[in-house]
């Protein structure tokens, strides 16, 4: 299967991309038998020129889509019952151009599409006005329309795209997509200008933009996590994609900078190793400090499954502060806070995090979304995206005169 690599330009910290190359374990299985063939079958042609065409395909002579309800052949590609029935609300199932019901039979040579757009996934989301019906905090699923989002001219250092997907590499200190009270200035109001004059065939710049299309990011960062962050184009790709993350085939890695205990500086430091707790949430907090809290500490009820592994980059030696370490971490589960968290439970708390650190200063959190891979869900490459470590982040890992341990094996 062939592969797509992409990596951020100004990839200078070679000593760790190198060790974490060696580090990365991905199954070679993505689908079931089942899926793969059905999706080999099936192999959808890409929509790049219209923004609004989700997907299309053309059914072939003698193939097994002949005779089946147009219903059945989109369901085998994957396509939610919830968003065939938005779909065929609008009118946006069509054979050859034409609005059809999903009991049609399919025939040889039918050109098959899903035609949506912002104008369709506005209309979902929006109440009276063009404001939001959901908040967007709390968008996060495929039956939840994304609530649509405000074109800004932003910075974005874009490190991938396609017909599917975007990733992005995202500064330290910005959103990944609006909040109640912080509606603007985010990577998702970035993303909707850059989308909205790509679709117009304008460059970007050209002026200001009315009006609000839906976001749909994959994953999301905190605000002072940097890193590798993917969006999707539509609902489609956003349903695959969760299906993609829901089987563990969407592979994250993060760079952490931690401060160790005292003893930390002897051959008692941490090397590599899974940490499996359970975390909760604190009962009180409000939502925009959700912290979380391993399972069976202060009495508090049984947690959801989490599950982190580490490996031990490099470790600095400091004579007035504690020692600090350079980890890999991989995530296999994604719960709110859980590489801050599982880390700090150990002991090990991320260099300047508010809320599980250890208060000394730091001009930021020093969590990293260093690496995703994925095995497309259109194309079946496997898709390898890096950002490579932000110089606040190398000034903080080897400041000037102090060693760096090299790294434990």
């Amino acid at each position: 299967m062939a592969a797509l690599r992409v990596c951020c330009s100004s990839c200078h910290y070679s000593p760790v991309v190198d060790q974490r190359r060696t580090f990365l374990r991905i199954s070679n299985s993505f689908h079931s038998e089942e899926n793969v063939m059905n999706r080999e079958e099936y192999a959808p042609q890409p929509a790049a020129q219209r923004s609004d065409i989700w997907f299309e395909w053309t059914v072939p002579p003698a193939h097994p889509a002949v005779g089946r309800t147009l219903g059945d052949v989109l369901r085998r590609q994957g396509i939610s019952l919830r968003l065939l029935r938005r779909l065929k609300r609008t009118g946006g199932i069509l054979v050859n151009g034409e609005p059809h019901q999903t009991d049609y039979l399919c025939q040889a040579g039918d050109h098959l599409q899903l035609v949506g757009g912002p104008s369709l996934e506005s209309e979902a989301a929006t109440g009276a006005g063009g404001r939001p019906r959901v908040r967007p905090e709390l968008a996060t699923s495929v039956a939840t329309p994304a609530p649509p989002v405000e074109p800004e001219p932003l910075p974005l250092r874009i490190l991938y795209e396609d017909a599917w997907l975007l990733a992005v590499d995202k500064p330290a200190g910005q959103l990944t997509h609006p909040v109640r009270h912080e509606r603007h200035g985010t990577v998702a109001n970035a993303v909707a200008y850059h989308w909205l004059h790509q679709a117009a065939g304008n460059a970007a710049g050209a002026g200001p933009v009315p009006g609000y299309i839906p976001i749909h990011p994959v994953q999301r960062l905190d605000r002072q996590t940097s890193g590798v962050l993917l969006f999707a184009r539509n609902p489609l790709v956003h349903q695959r994609m969760q299906q993609v993350q829901a089987e563990g085939k969407l592979h994250k890695e993060y760079l952490a900078i931690v401060e160790l205990p005292l003893y930390a500086a002897t051959s008692a430091a941490p090397s590599a190793g899974i940490i499996d707790w359970p975390l909760a949430p604190v009962p009180g907090q409000n939502q925009n400090r959700r912290r979380q809290v391993v399972n069976g500490k202060g009495g508090l009820p049984p947690g959801r499954p989490a599950l982190t592994r580490y490996r031990c980059l490099q470790r600095i030696a400091a004579p007035t502060r504690l020692p600090r370490a350079l980890l890999q971490v991989e995530p296999e589960t994604g719960r709110t806070h859980q590489i801050r968290l599982h880390l700090a439970a150990c002991g090990w708390p991320i260099v300047g995090d508010p809320l599980y650190g250890t208060g000394q200063p730091a001009p930021r959190m020093a969590l990293h979304a260093w690496r995703l891979v994925f095995r497309h869900p259109f194309t079946g490459q496997w898709v390898e995206l890096e950002a490579s470590l932000p110089a606040d982040l190398q000034a903080l890992l080897a400041p000037q005169g102090l060693p760096i341990v090299p790294p434990i094996h």
